[in-house]
């Protein structure tokens, strides 16, 4: 429907080659006015109701058509005329053509350098606005120029905003600001010996004001401690489990070691975490689109990896509407698929909370290690029982398997909530959309952890 609304603005009443420089022009200028808004979920896009994903395709497909309108008024232009460079206007228009070819493949960058690609996207984002600002002043026609001025108060508005709500959060009357706190994950062998581990931590932020909490929340973090340069970062996490203690309200995060912020999270842990200093915290939101789960007999919970964060808390949320005869769920079903045994130390402690927390026994936790298990003796394939309602799978998670599994004891209406890598994604999805039983739904969360550096097979 976008494209299509473009390729009719694009055509309808464009009768010449001049018009359609005009026209093409015109319309990239008018989608940049909604993607001033940023990159980031924020609330605005929060209060209207869109998901993160929903918000980020948006943002994407609407930046890849103005520049690809704004490259082709700058090639039809350029083929009747070449620019000259002695005016203003038409150095401007030459800047901005640049920026936008620039722009186009830096997404490139997002994975592999996310804080990198944060700030070449913003600077070349307000560049390429100035551009166009001093191409357009030339113009006779001044739609293009207003619609500019709009996207730069929209700009300024979300900014605005966007800085209201982090006061708002983390300043409050006579309450001392947000602090964060690391605490190391141990893994806990059945002979007694702990095992640090090196790849992720607990984060405990002290929140300054509380908020009702709820499955499916995330925030954005900045620890301005943690380097030169993180106090202008803002990194996304889902909320992992809230506790209260000493009058105080904790929020979880479960941080995972990759490159940039993470990294410098763990090499400043070293110096100052482990003398038990925590650094001020700052953070946005909460932001999140939750599941309405609560009316189904059986819910299914996959995860991969970090995904576990986001599934855990719709676990709790699931069984406190079961103890208070909210929900119609009458089972629950947790599917958690790791790359080393190590990991599964994430949330042992918090799973365990959540089965004694289950009087009626109607949570089943599933976990799949694909490798780096911690017996010599242990081999793919192999299966132990660590608990009357927790098992262990030396391999990796079958789609189709589990789920066939699932249906043939289900109870009631199915509902499958993924928070997993593109491989279980994509197999999930595919499985779902192949059954018949319009007794099933799919759910899926907002982030997707990254993929296992293992190949695994997932649907077989």
């Amino acid at each position: 429907m976008f494209l299509g609304a473009n390729g009719i603005a694009l055509s309808v009443g464009v009768g010449n080659t001049t018009s359609f420089i005009r026209r093409s022009g015109l319309i990239s200028v008018v989608n940049l006015v909604p993607l001033s808004l940023g990159g980031q979920m924020n609330i605005i896009a929060s209060h209207c109701g869109l998901g993160l994903g929903a918000y980020v395709q948006m943002h994407r497909w609407l930046g890849a058509v103005a520049i690809v309108e704004g490259l082709l008024h700058v090639i039809v232009s350029v083929s009747r005329q070449a620019p000259n460079l002695k005016l203003r206007a038409d150095v401007a228009g030459v800047v901005a053509a640049s920026i936008f070819a620039i722009i186009l493949p830096s997404g490139l960058l997002r994975r592999r350098l996310y804080e990198a690609f944060l700030a070449l996207h913003f600077t070349l984002s307000l560049a390429v606005v100035t551009a166009l600002y001093f191409h357009t002043l030339a113009d006779i026609v001044t739609y293009s120029t207003t619609y500019l001025l709009a996207a730069a108060c929209l700009l300024l508005l979300a900014g605005c905003m966007r800085f209201g709500l982090v006061l708002y959060r983390n300043v409050r009357y006579k309450r001392p600001l947000s602090r964060a706190s690391v605490r190391t994950i141990t893994f806990k062998r059945s002979t007694g010996e702990e095992i640090p581990l090196s790849d992720a931590v607990h984060l405990h932020v002290r929140l300054s004001r509380s908020w009702k909490h709820r499955a499916g929340q995330f925030i954005y973090l900045c620890m301005p401690g943690v380097s030169r340069t993180s106090f202008a970062q803002l990194h996304p996490f889902y909320v992992a489990w809230w506790y209260r203690d000493g009058g105080h309200d904790y929020a979880v995060l479960i941080i995972q070691r990759r490159r940039g912020f993470t990294d410098r999270v763990f090499s400043h842990r070293v110096s100052e975490f482990d003398k038990g200093v925590d650094l001020a915290a700052v953070i946005e939101g909460p932001y999140g689109k939750g599941l309405s789960l609560d009316s189904y007999g059986t819910v299914l919970l996959f995860a991969t990896s970090i995904g576990i964060a986001g599934q855990l808390p719709f676990v709790a949320q699931l069984l406190e509407g079961y103890h208070n005869y909210e929900v119609k769920t009458r089972r629950i079903a947790l599917f958690w698929q790791v790359e080393s045994e190590i990991q599964t130390a994430w949330v042992a402690d918090q799973m365990q909370q959540l089965l004694k927390q289950d009087t009626d026994r109607i949570l089943d936790i599933h976990i799949h290690v694909l490798g780096n298990f911690l017996s010599r003796v242990t081999d793919q394939g192999d299966y132990i029982q660590l608990g009357e309602r927790i098992d262990m799978t030396y391999g990796p998670l079958r789609v189709r398997e589990v789920v066939d599994n699932e249906m043939k004891q289900r109870k009631g209406r199915v509902v499958i909530s993924v928070c997993a890598d593109d491989g279980i994604s994509d197999a999930i999805r595919n499985l779902v959309q192949g059954m018949p039983d319009d007794m099933i739904s799919l759910k899926e969360l907002d982030f997707r952890p990254a993929v296992a550096l293992r190949a695994h097979p997932t649907a077989a």
